[in-house]
């Protein structure tokens, strides 16, 4: 199930916000705590940070609309893998190879 993704209240009184930028789209891969948009308020401007590492799936309110604080904006898939695809996964180089493979080789080249 997609994490949402809320309309931070950014100040006692701020009762709605609006965002300003998409700093990621969806199908984008993001990090925990990454600026996934530029949200604007009366009061103050800020990025918001995801609340979870994952891919985002969902961008459910526009550039430039206002909406209430809480109000879903975004929808993250969070996903083992995400983790995986940020360079975690072996080259080819850390496989062994079997005997007689052409890097053990060193007669024949002229």
């Amino acid at each position: 199930m997609p994490t949402p993704v809320k309309m931070p209240r950014l100040g006692e009184s701020v009762a709605e916000g609006t965002v300003g930028a998409w700093l990621k789209q969806e199908g984008d891969y993001v990090e925990k705590d990454e600026a996934i948009a530029e949200i604007i308020t009366d009061k103050i401007n800020a990025e918001l940070p995801s609340p979870v590492a994952g891919r985002l799936t969902k961008i459910l309110v526009e550039t430039d609309q206002a909406v209430p604080v809480n109000t879903d904006i975004a929808l993250i898939e969070e996903s083992a893998d995400v983790t995986l695809s940020a360079g975690a996964a072996p080259g080819l180089d850390a496989l062994p190879l079997p005997a007689g493979s052409p890097r053990t080789h060193t007669h024949g080249s002229s």
